[in-house]
């Protein structure tokens, strides 16, 4: 099975193995789909306006009005700004198509702002707070394949549900600086990968199997670890 990496994939292959072939890899008539709750739909749907927004200068709905911060703190200022953005790069770090034969890594980004030599990323987040700041590095990665002229890259999750003091949070990446990161960041990596060049996905049994997962085949559906 040919390997091509994101941070969504990582997460839920650490998550599970057997519940990511199930969700992500298996053949596309087989793969398990979950019905699309509230939350995820709402999610969605801010993304879209704020996209919207920035891309189209259209109004945000009157409930998202005090999302307005926000677009003017980019807004302002020089640099050009990108929004929904795919990104992908091979195994040496060079920027390449994002359905290419050789892509390494895929990243979706909901806004990049950039102006030479520094570049700001910012990721939506419609849900509760946490920080995963892998998510940034990688973020951070593939706008460095992708604007080579950018040597700092600051990286923001913006909490929308939190007030603004306490709704940003920011990883400052440098070029310089990538390669000790990618050292820790390999071994996952490359775990996945073996998984994904031997066709073997074991089940990982959490409190995700009694109520969350779809994989109904998995011998641990509906009892976990217990």
């Amino acid at each position: 099975m040919k390997f091509a990496g994101s941070y969504s994939r990582l997460k839920n292959f650490e998550t599970c193995p057997k519940r990511h072939y199930a969700y992500d890899l298996a053949p596309w008539n087989d793969r398990v789909r979950d019905d699309q709750s509230e939350a995820l739909a709402e999610g969605i749907r801010v993304h879209d306006a704020l996209a919207k927004a920035l891309s189209q200068k259209k109004f945000l709905p009157p409930e998202m009005q005090e999302y307005e911060y926000y677009l003017n703190r980019l807004v302002g200022g020089e640099g050009t700004i990108e929004v929904e953005k795919n990104y992908a790069f091979d195994e040496n770090f060079k920027a390449c198509m994002y359905k290419s034969p050789n892509v390494f890594w895929r990243c979706k980004i909901d806004v990049v702002k950039h102006d030479g030599r520094v570049a700001v990323v910012w990721d939506w987040k419609t849900g509760k707070h946490k920080v995963e700041e892998d998510q940034l590095f990688l973020s951070a990665q593939a706008v460095f394949a992708h604007m080579p002229t950018v040597q700092l890259v600051a990286a923001s999750f913006i909490w929308l549900n939190e007030p603004p003091e306490s709704a940003v949070t920011t990883m400052m990446y440098h070029r310089k600086d990538m390669a000790p990161l990618w050292a820790e960041m390999m071994p996952r990596i490359n775990k996945m990968r073996a998984a994904y060049e031997k066709e073997e996905f074991p089940p990982t049994p959490s409190g995700l199997c009694v109520r969350y997962c779809g994989v109904t085949s998995c011998i641990y559906h509906g009892k976990g670890s217990r």
